[in-house]
């Protein structure tokens, strides 16, 4: 362990990058002042100890002040005392209503004393060191995820590699933060009070999920396995870290940037990133929720245009009132609020989203659940039993153990998958769904396979509740506040946003010749787009986004039966995609927003789950009791912010 980062002695540069370590250089650079930096670090302890002792001798004071506010039921709605986690794990902060505008916050004593306590376990002796790096000019500090091997990480190593050789002297040092969850948590607290300290990372690379998807080879090298892992993401909510000083202001340069070429980039969803006229982040690539109508049958499901623009409540009724498990089932209502439009306003502090709101989409979600769940375990099973047949016929293996190797996952999703249809022949136009809900990313397959399958199939955006477009940023780049060469950056992290990075040009391929012969690298792409969404340069995009996929299909052996699955994917290399076949990229977007994430226990999903039984049958749960708490969660996590 290195600063709660992992470390490896023995990898060469690029093993290095992916197991979070330092950047060649950093270590050598360290030893050559060590003597300096021992020094700055002895000040640093004497001056935090000095102002420690200040800070927990004012506390004392203020502790019978926190206890009159917190005897006082009456400052929250409802009337009930609650206590958050705050910003560092086990921290507890109670927050006046209204204090985004003018109010004052009260802070509990036990909150800035664990934050001084971990603030201090940074520099005292006999605890964990600080990142060094954090502090040298010389060293341009990074944070990330991890992702898959050719995605994200290896993006942020190649702009690496191209900033140290344009700023001779600066290196550039990229921590990938561990997805062990006790290795994690620890990491975090650190993270979480170096940043408090002034002394956090100079660039955010981030994912705003709390789902990392990475890869790691099988016992073949033209496969890989996806595997998908729950975090708790460094920042609860991007937008409150904004407004909250974690991040510089960096208009000055992106305004200035006449080479990047902003005008082509998503106007609203950059936007996303400014805040009182300030650009704090800069959005990489987002999403919105699709639907996916095939034309050919819509008008007989009564699927019109007018209950599409009416958004998610129409469609989920018309489903129910007309009996449709397909339709139902095709619908796939998401288990968050990402359908509920806007949530939050920062600026004034107040929720836009109301209890009623809430619980009129639980109910809806619960009757739509009851239907759609049976139809759709019974899909699944009936695919994977074709599938058993199809491997029992053709390859003589274990059943189980064909699965295990080629890593063979059915799910309502497969329906809707460009590699799954191809390989094993799925699709929702197919199976008698007549719409299928998905992601922005999967309007680039749906648009081509339409073309395979000689069928009319239309992409429009799945609005919410009340009719609204909302996208969501899934990655972002910023600036730490601390980052004493903005300017440095800066520099970095705008490659993320030139074309080569953003249309999938930045990524490891074989030479055609090797792919024709089958003697392929082991490094090979995996399934999908980077980090599974839109990048925000998003026209122009389309050709070299299929390029990629077009490519995939060299490798991908997944499929069962050879000489349908070749038909299928010479029908794919065939097609060409452009930005015409992609209409919904000119749609209007009502919300441009940040996903917030909460305690799963008291989130929406988690109040979602108690609506239905295992079998899909509604439970007699008070949904009007849960709407009021998942509400009074929300209005918390805007208050503590």
């Amino acid at each position: 362990m290195f600063g709660g980062f992992r470390k490896s002695e023995g990898c060469s540069r690029r093993e290095r990058i992916f197991c979070g370590s330092d950047v060649p250089g950093i270590r050598k650079y360290a030893v050559s002042k060590e003597e300096k930096v021992e020094k700055k670090r002895m000040r640093r302890i004497c001056w935090k100890l000095i102002t420690a002792g200040v800070l927990i001798s004012a506390l004392s004071v203020l502790g019978d002040c926190a206890d009159a506010v917190m005897e006082q039921p009456d400052f929250m709605p409802g009337g009930e005392a609650m206590v958050q986690p705050d910003f560092i794990p086990g921290c507890k902060e109670m927050v006046q209503p209204g204090f985004m505008s003018g109010s004052t916050s009260v802070v509990q004593p036990g909150f800035m004393i664990s934050c001084a306590a971990a603030w201090l376990s940074n520099f005292i002796p006999g605890g964990t060191e600080t990142v060094l790096a954090a502090e040298d000019p010389a060293v341009l500090w990074v944070v990330t995820e991890q992702t898959v091997s050719d995605g994200m990480n290896y993006q942020a190593q190649k702009a690496a590699e191209s900033f140290e050789e344009a700023h001779e002297g600066i290196t550039v040092r990229i921590d990938i933060l561990p997805t062990d969850p006790q290795e994690r948590e620890i990491c975090l607290k650190q993270l979480r009070a170096q940043i408090m300290a002034g002394k956090g990372p100079d660039v955010y690379l981030l994912p705003t999920g709390t789902v990392l998807t990475t890869d790691s080879p099988t016992s073949s090298s033209q496969i890989r396995y996806l595997m998908e892992t729950e975090i708790d993401p460094l920042f609860q909510d991007v937008t409150q870290a904004m407004y909250s000083g974690v991040f510089q202001d960096i208009s000055s340069w992106y305004d200035g940037d006449a080479d990047l070429n902003t005008g082509g980039l998503q106007t609203d969803v950059m936007n996303a990133g400014v805040l009182e006229g300030c650009r704090y982040v800069l959005p990489l690539r987002y999403t919105m929720p699709v639907l996916l109508t095939d034309l050919s049958t819509a008008a007989d499901s009564g699927i019109s245009q007018e209950r599409i623009d009416s958004g998610i409540g129409e469609l989920a009724k018309l489903a129910l009132n007309s009996g449709d498990s397909m339709m139902a089932a095709g619908l796939q209502m998401p288990d968050d609020t990402s359908l509920l439009g806007q949530l939050f306003d920062y600026e004034k502090g107040e929720m836009l989203v109301t209890e009623q709101d809430i619980a009129d989409y639980m109910r809806l979600y619960q009757a739509w659940y009851a239907m759609a769940d049976a139809p759709a375990k019974q899909l699944i099973t009936d695919c994977l039993e074709e599938l058993r047949a199809l491997l029992d016929e053709a390859l003589h293996y274990s059943f189980d153990d064909v699965l295990a190797e080629l890593n063979v996952t059915v799910s309502l999703d497969s329906f809707n998958d460009a590699m799954d249809y191809v390989s094993y022949g799925y699709h929702w136009s197919l199976d008698g769904f007549p719409l299928f809900s998905d992601s922005l990313v999967g309007v680039l397959y749906q648009s081509a396979l339409g073309k395979v399958l000689e069928k009319d199939l239309a992409a429009q955006p799945l609005r919410g509740m009340d009719g609204s477009v909302t996208a969501e940023i899934t990655y972002f780049g910023a600036v730490g506040s601390s980052c004493e060469t903005p300017e440095l950056a800066y520099a970095y992290l705008r490659e993320f946003l030139t074309e080569a990075y953003q249309w999938d040009l930045v990524r490891p391929r074989a030479s055609r010749t090797n792919i024709d012969y089958w003697n392929l690298p082991q490094e090979l792409q995996t399934d999908g787009f980077v980090e599974n969404s839109w990048p925000v340069r998003a026209k122009g995009a389309a050709p070299y986004l299929w390029d990629t996929f077009q490519y995939q299909l060299f490798y991908d052996n997944r499929g069962i039966g050879a000489t349908t699955k070749r038909q299928r994917t010479l029908k794919a290399k065939s097609l060409t995609v452009t930005d015409e076949d992609l209409s919904i990229l000119d749609v209007p977007i009502d919300f441009v927003v940040f996903p917030i994430v909460q305690p799963y226990e008291e989130s929406l999903s988690w109040a979602l789950a108690q609506l239905n039984g295992a079998d899909g049958t509604p439970t007699d749960v008070d949904i009007d009791g849960l709407a009021g708490q998942v509400y009074r969660y929300l209005w918390w996590h805007l208050a503590e912010g």
